[in-house]
């Protein structure tokens, strides 16, 4: 499943502004343009397009910006990021959201698409160092609870950063921008697929394995998958998707729960099922599906496949059995259907050796030489 792409919105003041704005329609940066000259007064068409945006991009003075936007504030959490362009496109100006919201690479985008540059005022940006409660994003995680703020102030602190820990995902971030001692009053950074304390990042590591009777009901499937992962203090932000025989491709509640959290649904074949051990087999579902087990064996294939196609490999190297070899962390946990429900659903819940986010490539630089450097 692809990501979801940015709402990006953009309106200008002015006729000067035009130019710009046919620009970033050309570019397919906005998907929603306010032209100037139109009916519609730009505070009413903002508050109307607020709700819906990732981003909005203003042509006009930072002044004039800040006073259209600041009725509409609400958090940093759930507010988009605002980006001004002056009239000539020479600097793009994160102005509200530059970390959580992708208000300072969004500029950058800007920039180099207009041939400007983005003016960076947080102190991350300026010092060089990495955005804590953002950068997470660019590697395909998902960003959890903790205290963001205590996070970011502490250390921003010369000579001290958090304690980090590691236990999934991708680690090619360590290191980067990363600077001082580690400081006990300073929330730890935590990259892990639990719930727990410390300023949470969360790769997508996690595959639930679902089976169901035919025409279970959707809120069945829904308080199983949300039982599961409370009682094993799994974070739902860590599931990387959905996995399930082939023969339930066509199951409502299934493909629903999968559209509604977002997450992509893997099939596999009876047979493909069959040849996976399981702790916990089944008599009864394999006279019926043609496999000893769904929920267990597809979280596991799933697992399997992810890591050995989400990790980047050098020219013929594949990865080993060991390397691919997932973890069950929940097995088969059955659910019933409540009063007014359908059915009944098994879930089992996989952890995989690699993180699974396909959208999320590498870029390697090779040079055959001689050259300059600057190419």
């Amino acid at each position: 499943m692809s990501p979801t792409p940015l709402r990006i919105v953009a309106l200008g003041f002015s006729p000067e502004s035009i130019p710009l704005l046919q620009r970033l329609e050309a570019a397919a940066v906005a998907s929603s343009i306010r032209w100037p000259g139109s009916a519609q007064a730009p505070a009413e068409w903002l508050a109307a397009e607020w709700p819906q945006a990732d981003a909005v991009v203003a042509v006009g003075a930072c002044g004039l910006v800040v006073r259209l936007v600041a009725p509409l504030l609400s958090t940093k959490s759930s507010d988009p990021a605002v980006v001004v362009l002056d009239g000539d496109g020479r600097y793009a100006i994160p102005l509200l959201g530059g970390h959580g919201a992708g208000g300072e690479a969004l500029a950058q985008r800007l920039a180099a698409l207009l041939g400007g540059e983005a003016v960076v005022t947080g102190s991350s940006g300026v010092a060089g160092k990495l955005a804590l409660d953002a950068f997470g994003s660019d590697w395909g995680w998902s960003r959890g609870s903790g205290d963001w703020t205590a996070l970011m102030v502490g250390a921003s602190r010369e000579g001290s950063r958090p304690e980090v820990r590691q236990t999934c995902g991708n680690a090619q971030w360590q290191g980067v921008g990363l600077r001082g001692d580690p400081s006990t009053t300073i929330p730890a950074l935590v990259i892990d697929h639990h719930q727990g304390e410390g300023c949470r990042w969360h790769p997508p590591v996690l595959w639930l394995g679902v089976g169901c009777e035919r025409n279970s009901s959707e809120s069945l499937l829904e308080r199983l998958v949300d039982g599961c992962l409370a009682a094993a203090g799994l974070a739902p932000e860590a599931v990387a998707g959905l996995a399930s025989v082939d023969r339930k491709g066509d199951e409502p509640a299934l493909l629903a729960l999968a559209r509604r959290r977002d997450w992509p649904l893997r099939l596999f074949s009876a047979a493909e099922l069959a040849a996976i051990a399981v702790p916990n087999p089944s008599e009864a579902v394999a006279r019926e599906m043609g496999t000893a087990s769904v929920a267990e064996a597809s979280a596991l294939l799933a697992a399997a496949a992810a890591a050995a196609a989400g990790e980047p490999r050098g020219a013929g190297e594949a990865m080993g059995p060991a390397e691919t070899a997932p973890t069950l962390l929940v097995e088969k946990r059955i659910e019933h259907a409540a009063p007014g429900e359908r059915g009944a659903a098994t879930l089992a819940v996989a952890l995989a050796k690699q993180q699974w986010a396909p959208q999320r490539g590498d870029l390697h630089l090779v040079g055959s030489g001689p050259g300059r450097l600057d190419l």
